[in-house]
């Protein structure tokens, strides 16, 4: 960004920085508050832009603030299980800033298809193709409606619903990862452990054992999501 170009943030909105960029901020209000978290790790850079989260600035529905605090007090904690806590959180609070805003009214193939979506995907065996089949559309018109209602293909939705349940159930239950992977709809533990890896750069067993060892670094010239908020 050049040295002075601004952005205008509204409650709602998530802003992306990446390494290198400046961290200005100028309040427009008497009253203004934002949360941020970072993302440090080698990957951090990769998985972000695959899950599509690389615009500098995107809507992303009201700030996530309880997250935010459970991230505050799992971290004040100062011990292993809390760092892994906060790890989850933190995954979780990026793969909710990927989750799709509404754009263009969706109609109704893209809105059924969403509410499928939201009441199956913990069914192995529910994919996009037999969405489609369902739903009486071609594939293609399938992505076009949805792509163009939420920001987002609905593989991607799908695949994020699966994990943010996954990586739930990391954090808070001790069900083996195999059961784990079939109760958020991975037809798989192989499938559902590259994915969890794709998304933190951890195993499944790993964010269970070790959490971060970098959470508590600061975000100067790191990846971070910030999210404002009245």
């Amino acid at each position: 960004m050049g040295e002075d170009t601004y952005t205008r943030l509204e409650a709602g909105d998530m802003f992306l920085y990446r390494p290198g960029d400046t961290h200005h901020m100028r309040a427009l209000s008497e009253r203004w508050r934002y949360c941020w978290v970072t993302f440090d790790h080698p990957g951090a850079e990769r998985w972000i832009g695959e899950l599509e989260v690389d615009d500098l600035k995107r809507g992303a529905g009201p700030c996530p603030e309880e997250e935010f605090r459970g991230m505050l007090e799992d971290l004040s904690a100062f011990s292993p299980e809390g760092e892994r806590r906060a790890a989850v959180r933190a995954y979780r609070i990026l793969l909710d800033a990927a989750t799709p805003v509404r754009s263009e009214a969706p109609t109704e193939v893209s809105d059924r298809a969403k509410r499928m979506m939201e009441e199956e995907f913990m069914d192995p065996a529910f994919d996009v193709n037999g969405m489609a089949e369902r739903l009486n559309v071609h594939r293609s018109t399938l992505f076009r409606h949805f792509t163009a209602a939420y920001h987002h293909k609905p593989s991607l939705y799908l695949l994020n619903l699966r994990l943010h349940r996954g990586l739930h159930l990391l954090q808070n239950t001790e069900i083996p990862i195999q059961e784990v992977a079939l109760a958020c709809g991975f037809s798989d533990a192989s499938y559902f452990a590259r994915s969890v890896r794709k998304a933190t750069g951890k195993s499944p067993s790993g964010l269970r054992r070790h959490g971060t060892k970098n959470a508590r670094r600061d975000p100067a010239g790191r990846n971070a999501l910030c999210f404002p908020f009245p």
